[in-house]
């Protein structure tokens, strides 16, 4: 990826980059992990009563589907969606901001304009969560304290959402990715052709 880029990785849209505080559209992309680590995913992000003026659109991995413990906690302001309703253009078109557990939805959020947080749910040191922290300069909201400060920037630092994607971008689309779509395409093409 480093030398290539990522041909399926692609900017699908022009996000909003101005932002009204306290008025915030929070998404939560959830993996095919245990049904555990995903709950206390989400818990732990609404935890802080600062949440309480927040919305959620949790989306759920393409593999996974609503179950009964997700409708149990469907409210006016926490809304699920499976791959089937809704496609990533509309889901980044809906959200402020991105929190990931081991989803390399992040990137393709980051590139599409929406920056993320980080909610640690692997140990590995390889995984997308400790590239992201590690190198991508997103907030690992994994410890309540860390969760707690990033919220408080949220809710009262105006250009905090603008100032932190400009330093993930920095990252996934200078470093990490090197190119995405088309331009991937063609670079692969060209590293083939030096090698035969």
């Amino acid at each position: 990826i480093k030398v290539v880029g990522n041909p399926i990785a692609r900017k699908v849209s022009n996000i909003k980059t101005t932002y009204k505080n306290n008025n915030f559209n929070v998404g939560i992309a959830l993996n095919p992990v245990a049904d555990n680590t995903n709950r206390e995913m989400i818990k732990h992000v609404l935890s802080n009563s600062l949440s309480k003026e927040i919305s959620f659109m949790i989306k759920l991995h393409p593999s996974m589907r609503k179950t009964k413990w997700m409708k149990d906690i469907i409210s006016d302001r926490i809304i699920f969606y499976e791959t089937k309703d809704i496609s990533h253009k509309d889901y980044f078109e809906l959200i402020d901001l991105l929190v990931v557990g081991n989803s390399g939805l992040g990137y393709e959020a980051v590139i599409n304009d929406v920056p993320i947080w980080v909610y640690n749910v692997t140990n590995s040191m390889n995984g997308h969560d400790s590239i992201m922290v590690e190198k991508g300069n997103c907030p690992d909201i994994t410890e309540i304290i860390n969760l707690n400060l990033e919220l408080y920037k949220l809710m009262n630092k105006s250009d905090y959402l603008r100032e932190l994607l400009e330093l993930e971008q920095e990252f996934v689309l200078n470093e990490f990715y090197y190119a995405i779509g088309d331009d991937a395409t063609l670079n692969i093409i060209n590293e083939i052709n030096k090698l035969v």
